[in-house]
């Protein structure tokens, strides 16, 4: 089968909440991240409704009807501009709406404030999503005509999803231009995980895996990741626990 370039919109996001050993699930600022954590683990998540993480496709795959090398998908928001950004080495597509990314790599901007936020991982699917879960009060509005074609991306094995320390080196805050080499920046905040479910309608992000959070300064690891993209906030679930090595450095 012949190879080709081709865009796609992708994945869709969805629901909130989780439980610690407390029985409350624990939510709090990005930018404070190891501080609220080793403070004041602190603000109860209230009157979140969530969807269980959708299950990764069965080993014994469908029929392909497509094949892309070098995948790249860009979308825009109502303005025009970049928003997400997909890409992998390769896409294969099957007929019963799913398909399967080699070395997927996405990327993301925060419409109220242009932060840029980039995951990636070995291997990913694209899954169907079923727009009627959806709560219209979570989509994002900038990329809301979008829902129709929305897509989950599922991400799997050595899932890393990082933000700059500065917003303004992230590709000139433009998901549409490609990433600079990433060892010349220094991460603000940098999460890894076996797997990872992100949901670009509603910028939400989640895993029941076990969790390391690296910020300057600190390590903080847990069971189980809820992430709000658009409100720079998050949860972890479970077993908690914060080493800073460097308060000096904590942001």
């Amino acid at each position: 089968m012949r190879s080709a370039r081709k865009g796609a919109s992708e994945s869709g996001g969805q629901a909130r909440s989780g439980q610690d050993r407390s029985g409350q699930a624990r939510r709090m600022p990005i930018a404070a991240l190891s501080v609220a954590i080793a403070l004041v683990i602190g603000w109860a998540l209230q009157g979140r409704q969530e969807e269980p993480l959708s299950a990764i496709p069965s080993s014994a795959e469908p029929m392909q009807d497509a094949y892309i090398e070098d995948f790249v998908s860009v979308e825009m928001d109502a303005r025009g501009r970049p928003t997400r950004r997909l890409e992998a080495e390769s896409l294969v597509r099957y007929r019963d709406g799913t398909s399967r990314l080699a070395q997927p790599r996405y990327r993301f901007r925060r419409s109220s404030d242009g932060t840029i936020w980039q995951a990636r991982s070995d291997r990913g699917w694209l899954l169907p999503l079923d727009r009627s879960s959806l709560d219209p009060s979570d989509i994002d509005p900038s990329t809301a005509a979008t829902v129709d074609d929305e897509r989950i991306l599922r991400l799997a094995g050595k899932v890393n999803i990082w933000r700059e320390d500065d917003p303004d080196a992230a590709g000139a805050a433009d998901p549409g231009i490609a990433p600079q080499e990433e060892s010349a920046r220094r991460r603000a905040i940098d999460i890894s995980v076996e797997e990872l479910e992100i949901r670009p309608a509603t910028g939400y992000a989640g895993s029941d895996s076990f969790v390391t959070i690296l910020t300057p300064g600190s390590q903080t690891q847990g069971q189980g990741l809820r992430v709000w993209l658009n409100e720079g906030k998050f949860a972890l679930l479970s077993r908690v626990s914060t080493r800073i090595d460097d308060p000096k450095r904590i942001p």
